[in-house]
């Protein structure tokens, strides 16, 4: 700026959001300044990603005169992602740990995901999960979990089925209570009948602050198997 002002105004823009997070005040008032002054103004801000950012330092003086300078900066480092939260982890490998199992299901090595052992429903005898004509309907339900601090908040788990396929006879349901189990809504029906073990991913947004319970439904013919 040429000539003395009695104060000057910067405001500091920076257009990649997604790579910098500015720390208090967009705007620094400079103060009464004369010419050819030099004025060391300072913003904080913390990286996001690594990369190149672009920041735009706007001046205006008190005399309206203008002055606008873009600078490209290099990110090398950001802060670590902290890991997300886990609100319920089990794996079969020490016990129940709180599910309820009905009918059938059961912790088996027959088969795994995890080092040596799954939850199954089915006959240990007979390596089936066949009951003749005889109607039963069980379930696998999983203890409380907690989402009351939850933000965002996702079901995974691994699933290895060996049935009919589609979901008019055999059909693989999850479901959430909110409710301790009086009602169920089902957020999960599996269609696919992969007979390898295949991760599944179910958004559970919607449940967040509240706490709930993961229910494993299991529908086989016109037997129903839960």
């Amino acid at each position: 700026m040429g000539g003395p002002c009695n104060s000057v105004n910067a405001t500091i823009v920076y257009n990649d959001s997604t790579k910098l997070s500015l720390t208090g005040s967009a705007t620094h008032n400079v103060g009464n300044m004369a010419a050819d002054t030099i004025s060391e103004q300072t913003w904080n801000f913390t990286a996001i990603v690594t990369g190149l950012a672009n920041i735009t330092v706007n001046a205006t003086g008190s005399e309206r005169q203008a002055a606008s300078d873009t600078v490209a900066i290099r990110i090398v480092s950001s802060p670590p992602v902290p890991p997300p939260a886990t609100y319920f982890s089990d794996n079969a490998e020490s016990g129940e740990n709180g599910w309820i199992a009905t009918g059938f299901w059961h912790i088996t090595t027959r088969r795994n995901n995890s080092p040596t052992h799954s939850w199954w429903y089915g006959n240990e005898t007979t390596g089936t999960y066949q009951t003749g004509s005889a109607r039963n309907f069980w379930d696998l339900t999983s203890p409380l979990i907690n989402l009351t601090t939850a933000t965002a908040p996702v079901l995974t788990f691994y699933n290895y089925w060996n049935t009919e396929a589609g979901t008019t006879w055999d059909a693989k349901k999850v479901s959430v209570s909110t409710d301790n189990g009086a009602t169920w809504t089902t957020v999960l029906q599996i269609s696919a009948n992969p007979y390898v073990w295949h991760q599944r991913t179910v958004n559970l947004g919607s449940y967040a602050g509240a706490g709930n319970k993961d229910k494993v439904l299991f529908r086989h013919g016109r037997r129903i198997l839960q």
